[in-house]
């Protein structure tokens, strides 16, 4: 048990040191981002090569103009199938934000503008 918390932990930090701002993770075998507190631009920076499936982002802090979806924010996440982005302050959703999230089956933006 002591292994197992001390080899998960590595993950993490090692995560974490991939990505400032959010945490890597294996989600049922994909990579995922959990990015808690979020501050910075829409995408975030991501690991070359990893096809995520998963993004959650919670209480953000979008850059001035950050708070528009578009389908530029989605830029190198094509594999996403699931979405979480709460308590964000998103204001707006452009009409073609999920156009290349063709892998998409959950979507959460609750408790936004």
């Amino acid at each position: 048990m002591e292994k197992l918390l001390i080899v998960i932990t590595c993950l993490l930090l090692a995560g974490a040191r991939a990505n400032q701002d959010c945490i890597e993770m294996l989600s049922e075998n994909s990579p995922a981002l959990f990015c808690p507190s979020y501050s910075g631009p829409l995408p975030p920076v991501l690991s070359s090569g990893k096809r995520y499936t998963k993004l959650q982002i919670e209480s953000a802090l979008f850059p001035y103009g950050g708070a528009i979806l578009s389908k530029e924010n989605f830029t190198g996440l094509e594999s996403l199938t699931y979405l979480k982005i709460t308590s964000s302050g998103l204001e707006r959703i452009n009409p073609d934000a999920f156009f290349h999230l063709k892998e998409l089956t959950t979507l959460d933006l609750s408790q936004n503008r």
